[in-house]
């Protein structure tokens, strides 16, 4: 009675079942190039309750999912021999929410200590009572490239999203709105001696949380561009560590990174006070070509007291007057993240949007991960590629680099590829 449906080996096809009430969990595989779709599981009453185990499982794709009322995690998966595995479509709702009882862990998709090449795209998540996503590492094992993207993330009770411990993610083009605590957080985890380096958290809209739009604890060398983050933080709130802000980079392991052309303001409550916030030790972080605006203390404040942080070119509401250089904004996309061997798959540049300045502008399309495939024209903001010839799952991952004269930033997206006969 522990778990409604086990399966392991390789290559097996779980859809279309319906799980309710009466175990611990609903679903648990382990192996590889396994498909789980289309399964519906709602009011698991164990007080450790999954909706979707994955742990040891590769290479495989878990889209189209209907998880609800479940006690502790809507899908979860931990382990370095979990990898290269797809979550993709997935809706997920009131999890650490059964019935009367909501003391459960509540997040709904959890990654940690281990599994990486994890694509986590285009879900839905709403009322988790604690984060709606979550990839963590730990002292041990980190849970690198973590490629979070499209997704949509409300009214969750801890942060929308946490990455925390993950070397190497990339959070793009998600909207996590109306939390009842930070929108997306960065950083180290619990406490740990561990960063995120090298965080890439671009073109994301953060908006109506109850902290910060985007918290930085312990991101280096990474890249936060593009991003939106508008009328967070709520007067009810009275966290001393949180300073109102939009973006807000704390403690003194965020070194080195660059916050550019991103987007804060607060036009309703005045509750947000600042656009990006600097807390003392914050060290050699560049801040510049954001819009800042209705943020009633500062644009930018900047309590480091180091000098090391460079600050410059954004604009405010003591200065209104258009930047005059500003790289472009690139975004990545497509129309469809799941390809079958063989297939069409479209790479989408097209919502690339320019700052003020430069009106001349160029695209550059890479591969990154996976199997190698030509794209058809690498410099056309819209391009396409054949989908390489597959037996197991694999992941496709490609950057666009959108340069002007006066600079440039890249965006990445990744795909999920079927083998035919699944």
């Amino acid at each position: 009675n522990n778990i409604k449906l086990r399966v392991v080996g390789n290559g097996n096809t779980i859809t279309d079942n319906v799980i309710s009430g009466g175990v611990n969990h609903g679903i648990s595989a382990a192996g590889s190039n396994a498909v789980i779709s289309g399964n519906n599981i709602s009011g698991l009453n164990g007080t450790s309750g999954v909706g979707i185990i994955i742990t040891g499982l590769s290479y495989s794709l878990i889209n189209n999912n209907t998880v609800e009322n479940v006690y502790e995690y809507g899908i979860y998966g931990e382990q370095n021999t979990t990898h290269d595995n797809a979550i993709i479509d997935n809706a997920i709702s009131y999890i650490g929410i059964v019935g009367e009882d909501s003391n459960g862990a509540g997040t709904g998709i959890k990654f940690s200590c281990g599994p990486n090449h994890t694509l986590v795209a285009n879900n839905e998540l709403a009322g988790c009572l604690g984060y709606g996503i979550c990839m963590v590492g730990n002292a041990t094992y980190d849970a690198p490239f973590s490629y979070v993207i499209g997704n949509t993330v409300i009214t969750s009770g801890d942060p929308g999203m946490l990455i925390g411990g993950a070397s190497d993610a990339l959070i793009s083009k998600n909207t996590v709105n109306d939390n009842r605590s930070v929108g997306i957080a960065v950083g180290s985890h619990s406490g740990l001696p561990i960063t995120s380096p090298r965080a890439k958290v671009i073109n994301n809209t953060a908006c109506g949380n109850d902290l910060e739009g985007i918290y930085l604890t312990g991101a280096e060398d990474g890249i936060i561009t593009g991003n939106i983050t508008l009328n967070n933080y709520t007067s009810a709130n009275t966290y001393a560590s949180h300073k109102r802000a939009g973006i807000g980079s704390y403690y003194d392991s965020n070194t080195d990174n660059m916050l550019l052309c991103n987007t804060s303001s607060d036009n309703d409550s005045g509750d947000q006070k600042y656009g990006v916030y600097l807390c003392s030790g914050v060290t050699y972080n560049t801040v510049m070509f954001n819009d800042l605006y209705y943020c009633p203390d500062a644009s930018v404040q900047n309590d480091s007291g180091n000098g090391t942080n460079t600050i410059s070119s954004n604009r405010s509401t003591v200065d209104w007057n258009a930047l005059s250089t500003a790289p472009p904004v690139a975004v990545a996309d497509t129309d469809n993240p799941v390809l079958l061997s063989n297939g069409s798959g479209q790479l989408d540049g097209s919502d690339t949007h320019l700052m003020t300045g430069s009106t001349t502008i160029s695209y550059l399309w890479e591969q990154i991960y996976g199997p190698t495939i030509s794209i058809t024209n690498p410099s056309a903001a819209i391009t396409g590629f054949t989908a390489p010839t597959v037996t197991t799952v694999e992941l496709l991952g490609f950057r666009l680099t959108a340069t002007t004269d006066d600079g440039s930033t890249s965006d990445e997206i990744y795909f999920a590829v079927m083998p035919k006969y699944r």
